[in-house]
């Protein structure tokens, strides 16, 4: 059984593997936590994250609120959230910003240190009305399963979903937020499309 948490956004698309998921899992307990987001709600993901640690001009309410701080001993002006969303990644929780800017500290991924790299807003903020066709939203799970947190049997659930052909592309787990993020392969267009509407 899959558990969608309360006010999660999820698309056509998106329900219809969280089905596909749940009829090879009966007997499984999971609880999927995002589909869609908005750019604040990502602000709110982020703020989530950062509790005991966040900058004092941090602000969840507003994306684009700015002011003055000190970043690299200079003073900088730039997003309220952007030094408590850099601590994230810096204490190597994984999260994505609201809107598209620069990592202000180190943060390792891979191998390589990202700071002063362009880093992407979060692959859930996608426009409700565009087409999984064109871009497929993802979905993340919580590390339950069942009524204990294994986040590797999460994962290995994803995993045999995926290779029984549900289109999964990539399966990423992600420790430091406790959940299982799922990227979605688009649909393919077959010429006779419909519009395939947001729920």
């Amino acid at each position: 059984m899959i558990t969608r948490k309360e006010n999660a956004v999820f698309d056509d698309y998106q329900l219809s593997i969280l089905s596909r998921i749940e009829a090879m899992f009966p007997a499984v307990s999971l609880i999927a936590t995002s589909g869609h987001r908005t750019p604040l709600e990502q602000l709110h993901v982020i703020g989530a994250y950062s509790q005991g640690f966040q900058y004092p001009e941090f602000t969840p309410q507003d994306v684009f609120a700015t002011t003055t701080f000190e970043l690299d001993g200079q003073a900088v002006h730039g997003f309220r959230w952007l030094r408590t969303w850099g601590e994230c990644l810096h204490r190597g929780i994984i999260v994505n910003p609201p809107l598209v800017v620069v990592a202000p500290f180190d943060y390792f991924r891979e191998g390589v240190n990202k700071k002063g790299q362009l880093i992407q807003a979060s692959n859930h903020i996608i426009d409700a009305d565009l087409d999984p066709r064109v871009k497929a939203c993802p979905i993340d799970f919580s590390q339950m399963c069942g009524p204990r947190p294994d986040i590797h049997r999460v994962a290995e659930i994803m995993e045999q979903a995926k290779l029984s052909g549900i289109p999964i592309k990539n399966i990423t787990i992600e420790h430091g937020n406790g959940c299982v993020h799922i990227d979605l392969v688009a649909l393919p267009f077959t010429g006779n499309d419909k519009v395939i509407r947001r729920g």
